[in-house]
Parts: C-alpha cells; structure tokens; sequence
C-alpha cells in the first residue's frame, strides 16, 4: 500500500488489538515487532536484534507503564519517536521529558496514518512520496 519502512515496536497488552495493529501498520506499509508488555518489549531491545524508529505503546500496561517504557527507551535509542496509545484520554505531557504523539483509543486505519505521518515528520524520517491518502 505505501512504500513506508519505518521499524516500529509495537507494545500492547490486549492480544486482540496488539493483532490489529500490527495488521494495521503492515497494510500501511511498516516493518513491526510486538510486545505484550514493556518488560518484553525492553527484552527485544536488549538483545539488540531490532532497531526501531518509532514506539507505539499503550499508556496503561500491566507491570511498567508505556510511558515509562517509552523514557527508558528514548534514552537508549537516540531519535526514538514515541506514540501513546490510550482509550483514557491520559494527560501525559508533565510526565515526560521527551516529545511524543498522542493517539486515542479507538481508532481507525486514517487516524493511524495521520499520526504517523505528523512522528515521521517530527522524526525527520522520510515520508514515502507514494504514500496514498485515506479517505474516511
């Protein structure tokens, strides 16, 4: 669908929608790895197999919460992106120290797309020029 590449570590704890948005990511053309909890997902990062651009996490996981997940992984991955995914409306900037991108619970293939697009932009990764719009 696009000509995207950029490796995201998706981290999610509910295996139904870890599913869709893994799928959701593929059909937009990304290259994804997925957690069920911060703990494996630092597991991943540890043993160095994977490089990632871009972190898509639940804010609220059982164990070590996304967000501090997301500050342990920023500092061990220079130009890491973060995404807080929350079906609670978290207010999180006071949280963190880093920047990051929003993205409320539920939502749908053109949402996905658009904050990916605004993380690829602030990111400096290239966004595909063959990338199609999505029309709602």
């Amino acid at each position: 669908m696009t000509s995207a590449t950029a490796p995201i570590l998706v981290v999610e704890d509910d295996p139904a929608t870890r599913s869709l948005m893994s799928e959701m990511l593929v059909l937009l053309g990304h290259q994804v790895s997925a957690a069920a909890s911060a703990e494996e997902a630092l597991a991943m990062v540890e043993q160095g197999r994977h490089r990632f651009a871009i972190l898509l996490a639940d804010i609220n996981l059982p164990g070590m919460s996304g967000i501090r997940l997301a500050d342990i992984l920023v500092r061990k991955l220079p130009g890491l992106r973060v995404v807080f995914v929350s079906g609670n409306g978290f207010l999180v900037a006071d949280k963190t120290d880093f920047d990051f991108r929003l993205l409320p619970k539920p939502f749908d293939l053109y949402q996905l797309q658009l904050v990916l697009n605004e993380t690829e932009l602030f990111a400096g990764l290239p966004v595909a020029a063959a990338r199609p719009s999505l029309q709602k």
